[in-house]
């Protein structure tokens, strides 16, 4: 199966609480947007760093692919949400390894919600289960080109899942991506109606 193709469109809107469903990875394309709706898809920012370049992974240039392996991400804030107790991070991915001569194809994002509060706090994967809910977005040689839409989360998996966290405990929830970033992307993650976060390196710490 092919990574996404590149397909015209337009940003959609948002709405909901803890949430992500099956659909098949054929379904999953990246959607350019235009500048205009680009500068109003996140109130994060766009970084004042000087861009880095992104090296294209092909079938022809394998090397410039990221290796498969788990990586910490880093080059900014990791942060996706930090409000009302709550705070949610972008805390590590896996590049699925993919058939031989071939480039990567899946990343797996991993989000580690923690209970800052001294309340319990409870979740649910009711109204999560669209995975199209959570999207990678791509900023690549300074320009913001649009996202991706998850193909897999835990959500969408396992719709039934409810989970409780106690004061100062975490929980790590995950989605699957059909498109693995090229180095020297950089890109942010939005978590449905938690928000997106900083775009940042999802290759900064190659963990062993």
């Amino acid at each position: 199966m092919l990574p996404c193709q590149l397909l015209q469109g337009r940003d959609r809107a948002w709405t909901t609480t803890l949430k992500s469903a099956a659909v098949g990875a054929s379904a999953c394309c990246l959607i350019l947007v235009n500048p205009a709706a680009a500068r109003t898809a996140s109130a994060v920012p766009e970084p004042s760093a000087s861009p880095a370049y992104s090296k294209p992974c092909t079938e022809k240039k394998l090397k410039n692919c990221p290796k498969p392996g788990t990586y910490e991400p880093g080059g900014g804030s990791t942060a996706i949400y930090l409000d009302d107790g709550l705070s949610i991070w972008w805390a590590w991915s896996t590049v699925e390894e993919p058939p031989r001569g071939q480039v990567p194809q899946y990343l797996h994002v991993n989000v580690r919600y923690t209970n800052e509060s001294s309340e319990i706090r409870y979740f649910t994967c009711n109204g999560w289960q669209d995975p199209a809910k959570v999207k990678e977005w791509f900023l690549r040689d300074g320009m913001e080109i649009g996202y991706v839409a998850a193909d897999h989360t835990l959500c969408s998996d396992h719709p039934d899942t409810n989970f409780t966290l106690a004061p100062h405990r975490s929980f790590v929830s995950w989605a699957r991506f059909h498109n693995v970033p090229w180095k020297g992307d950089r890109i942010a993650i939005e978590w449905g109606e938690f928000g997106k976060g900083k775009y940042i390196n999802p290759y900064k710490y190659p963990k062993q």
